[in-house]
Parts: structure tokens; sequence; C-alpha cells
């Protein structure tokens, strides 16, 4: 409930990758795919997973950027499901200059490198994806 109205969120279809249909609470199979098909649906996955902070990173950047909706970004705690400190995390990534960041190094890294300078950033950012860090 956000300032005396319930939240509606739309209505969460699934994703349909051939055999596979991914819901917000499991996957489903259906039929026998193959191999190759059941990888790319890992890859999807895997792909997903790391892409997801980075999207809501800049997602939230953009509507705190718009100053038409100044009154409404209170709400996103409660649209998004993270507590304001996790928002605090991820708005500090969004901040961060895209060419800083790796898709080789996991985001909470990037959550822990985000307040340091930029030189420093891409420094520890490289260690970690040199060295294998999470």
């Amino acid at each position: 409930m956000t300032k005396g109205r319930l939240v509606k969120l739309p209505e969460q279809k699934p994703i349909v990758l051939g055999h596979y249909t991914l819901r917000a609470t499991g996957l489903d199979v259906k039929g026998r795919p193959t191999f190759e098909e059941h990888e790319d649906v890992g890859k999807f996955i895997g792909r997903t997973r790391k892409g997801v902070g980075f999207w809501e990173a800049d997602w939230l950047r953009y509507g705190e950027s718009r100053t038409d909706w100044t009154e409404r970004i209170d709400q996103l705690s409660d649209l998004t499901g993270c507590s304001p400190k996790r928002l605090k995390n991820v708005r500090a990534v969004g901040k961060m200059e895209r060419t800083r960041r790796r898709d080789d190094v996991e985001f909470d890294i990037h959550e822990d490198v985000a307040g340091l300078q930029p030189e420093e950033q891409s420094y520890w950012l490289e260690q970690c994806a040199a060295n294998g860090w999470d």
C-alpha cells in the first residue's frame, strides 16, 4: 500500500522459450527439448541474472532524473519490493559509468565499489575479474 492506495502491478505473463515456460515462481517444461535448447535456456537465465541489477540501477536513475515524478519516487520501494537501503545501493551502481561496469564481475561487487573514486572502481573490478573474486 502506498499513500493510501494499493499499487497494482501489471499482469505477470510468463516468458515462453520453446519448450520452456518461465514464471515468477518456477519453470515448466513441455515435451522433450534437445540438449542445445536446454543449454540455450540456461544461458538466457544466466544472462538475465547478471543483467537484472544493472537494469534496475539504470531504471532507478532514469526515474530520479524525471523532476515531474519527484513526488512519486518514494513509491519505488513498494513497487520493487526492495528495501530503501537496497535501493540506495542499486542507485549508486546506476551512477557508475557504463564503461566501468563489467559483465564478468557480480553486481554485488559493483555495489561494494560504487562509492569509490572512478579509477579505484576500475582497479578493483579489474582485480575481481582477473582473480575470479566474488
